[in-house]
């Protein structure tokens, strides 16, 4: 591939459709359970669903959820904790059902505590694009270890399942490349998913340089570039920064300027009227630059904290020199 240069698009959705169903039936059962206050059969079912390694997405969610349920209204605080613990770091919206007793709410509030200081689950998918192969290495924000694995499927091959974080397969067709990448855990349970695909060229013919068009999935809009520096959050930060310095500093001088006030008053036989007026007209001007300098500060803090919640993710593509030709790396976030 001397010379090639590749384009690639990012599907940013689940586009490929999971490889298992998962046990949907067994949770719908411990959720009987529960509502029937059968807690220990609730605890074994959702156990079993676990460990049958069938699960993803929401129905993950949803088994971590019922085992801690389950095993908080039996008393066990520590397993509770443990479970709710995966499913805040997997899903920080997570949320008891409304009415749930202190029992459940003081381990899942405890468990909530706990992921806010470890912080959430994410992995950072990093694709290099060669002639005759396809490079996968995962990078995790993983708090509870709990990556075990990937199940990757390369166009419409059989899925391959891969113990760890790196793996390489062979893609013969250098026109197309689509990689669906499932990350699991020890039972086979997935974390996460999202496919990589675009269009490639083996002999450096028309292709777009850099990065290629941008697809969304059913779902999801297509990914953006960030916003010119101008107007992205530093900039408002810096703003709000100076604003606030400059209120702080008049309203110093205003402190100042009232106490000169004050001691012409004490002394107003030695001092005319005009004088006192001068600087009371003084005091007035600094007050309005304080209250200006303060508005301004926070007016650029509320900008700062939109563009930075705003902001349109950047995903970067980077072309590098190998010896075996043209490569081209592509990290996205999930």
């Amino acid at each position: 591939m001397n010379g090639a240069r590749i384009a690639i698009t990012l599907l940013l959705a689940s586009a490929a459709a999971p490889a298992f169903a998962d046990d949907s039936a067994l949770l719908d059962q411990a959720q009987q359970a529960i509502d029937e206050i059968d807690y220990e059969a609730a605890r074994k079912l959702a156990t079993q669903a676990l460990d049958g390694g069938k699960l993803e997405g929401k129905a993950l969610h949803r088994a971590y959820r019922l085992a801690g349920e389950s095993a908080a209204a039996l008393g066990d605080t520590r397993s509770a904790k443990d479970h709710f613990l995966r499913w805040i770091v997997l899903d920080p919206k997570a949320e008891l059902p409304a009415g749930s007793s202190p029992k459940i709410g003081m381990p899942f509030a405890e468990a909530r505590a706990e992921a806010d200081k470890v912080g959430r689950f994410s992995v950072d998918v990093a694709v290099n694009r060669q002639a005759d192969k396809v490079e996968i290495v995962l990078s995790a924000h993983d708090p509870l270890s709990m990556v075990a694995g990937m199940r990757l499927q390369l166009g419409d091959a059989s899925v391959v399942a891969v113990t760890g974080t790196r793996a390489v397969l062979p893609a013969a067709d250098a026109r197309s490349v689509a990689v669906t990448i499932a990350v699991v855990d020890a039972r086979g349970n997935e974390l996460s998913r999202r496919t990589v695909a675009g269009p490639a060229s083996a002999t450096g013919s028309a292709t777009t340089p850099g990065r290629g068009p941008e697809v969304g999935g059913p779902d999801r809009p297509a990914p953006r570039g960030g916003w010119p520096t101008i107007v992205r959050w530093p900039v408002w930060t810096g703003v709000a920064v100076v604003a606030a310095g400059a209120g702080g500093f008049f309203a110093y001088q205003v402190g100042q300027t009232e106490d000169e006030l004050a001691a012409l008053n004490a002394a107003s036989d030695m001092h005319s009227f005009d004088d006192a007026e001068a600087v009371r007209e003084r005091g007035e001007r600094q007050a309005l630059f304080a209250n200006i300098g303060f508005g301004v500060a926070g007016a650029a803090a509320i900008a700062a904290v939109l563009a930075f919640a705003l902001e349109p993710d950047r995903v970067e593509i980077l072309p590098a020199p190998t010896a075996g030709g043209a490569t081209i790396g592509a990290s996205i976030r999930f």
